[in-house]
């Protein structure tokens, strides 16, 4: 496997077999194929096991680009054959897509679609795999770096697999922006680059998408429920007023401008008309919570006290205070994007009354 243009090795393992051990150096990351791979840390002298992983998952991509040993063991639990992937091989994602690669790609793309194409469910699961492969595969990391490879391959890729799904792609990345769980930038050359913010809350997506379409054997083997992301009362009362402000839903289109400058006077009033009591300043627990989670900054100018809203980490985090039922909110949404394309109507729908940023007209 030397060199990054070649295709990687494919590798068998035995049941009962070791992948790799935690702790060993991190040479290579390997790509799932076929099999189930159970996942195990050891802590404190025991084994603890972290879960499942299957066809069409990375193990160590972070690791290997990112230096240092393995975090967890893996052995297979039924015949495994992965790609053994190196670091050379590995980054040639960032710039282009190999030929190995988006054979692999429209290989699985055609697995999902196989058992019933014309689903609304399994295109947008079908789409949104793809697209979460693409972005995980290169946004390594902190999940934030842009994919800056052309706009065009990607399609190119779906247009190869499913035309279908090539003419609906605008739909589903529009709808996956609109409600936070991708960000798209315009960039120069005029192209479009994709972030994968999140990779934890797109993938609990995916599995509600698998579990909903009763895909037997999906992309991810690993079925356990996200957990909630707890947040104290008086923080989850500010979140509430900031998002039904109608002001504020408009700039969640554009990632980029994203960032609202806010004085602790208009905070106060979306605080105030959710229930809450009391003036809010830079020391108030909501504030320093938020500020914790990555959802706004606290300045200081010419002596007024203000804060920088980053109003898309704040769509994600209301995300995740209830990740079973946004989730499934979401599905709803972007199913109803793709009948309403079908049926040749515009995408933007009459508000349905439900709670949730992304069902307001506005955007």
């Amino acid at each position: 496997m030397n060199g990054g243009s070649m295709k990687p090795q494919e590798l068998t393992f035995s049941p009962g077999g070791v992948i790799a051990r935690q702790g060993s150096d991190t040479a290579i990351a390997f790509l799932i194929l076929e099999g189930r791979v159970q996942l195990e840390v050891s802590q404190g002298g025991r084994t603890v096991p972290r879960g499942f992983a299957g066809p069409g998952e990375f193990l160590y991509l972070d690791s290997l680009l990112q230096g240092g040993t393995k975090p967890f063991s893996a052995h297979a639990v039924t015949t495994v054959r992965a790609l053994g992937i190196t670091g050379a091989q590995l980054q040639l994602l960032f710039s282009s897509l190999p030929d190995w690669f988006a054979e692999w790609l429209r290989e699985e793309f055609r697995t999902i679609f196989a058992c019933k194409a014309n689903s609304d469910l399994h295109l947008l699961y079908g789409v949104s795999s793809l697209l979460y492969i693409l972005m995980r595969a290169v946004n390594t990391g902190n999940g934030v770096e842009p994919w800056s490879a052309p706009y065009g391959r990607l399609v190119e890729e779906i247009r190869k697999t499913l035309h279908e799904a090539h003419g609906f792609l605008p739909t589903i990345l529009g709808g996956l922006s609109h409600v936070g769980l991708i960000d798209l930038r315009e960039a120069e050359p005029p192209r479009v680059s994709l972030i994968l913010p999140d990779p934890e809350l797109f993938r609990a997506f995916l599995v509600l998408m698998q579990n909903d379409a009763n895909l037997p054997s999906g992309l991810y083997d690993n079925n356990q429920a996200m957990e909630s992301q707890e947040i104290k009362q008086e923080t989850g009362l500010l979140v509430d007023g900031l998002l039904v402000r109608p002001d504020l839903l408009p700039k969640l289109v554009n990632p980029e401008k994203s960032q609202v400058h806010l004085t602790y006077d208009a905070l106060t009033r979306a605080y105030n008309q959710q229930g809450g009591e009391g003036a809010l300043d830079p020391f108030h627990p909501a504030i320093e919570e938020l500020e914790d989670l990555g959802a706004l900054n606290r300045v200081r100018d010419t002596q007024t006290d203000s804060v920088f809203l980053n109003l898309r980490e704040l769509l994600r985090l209301n995300l995740r205070r209830d990740p079973e039922a946004n989730l499934s909110d979401i599905e709803e949404f972007l199913l109803e994007r793709i009948a309403l394309d079908r049926a040749g109507k515009p995408t933007v729908e009459a508000d349905s009354g439900r709670v949730g940023i992304y069902d307001n007209p506005s955007l």
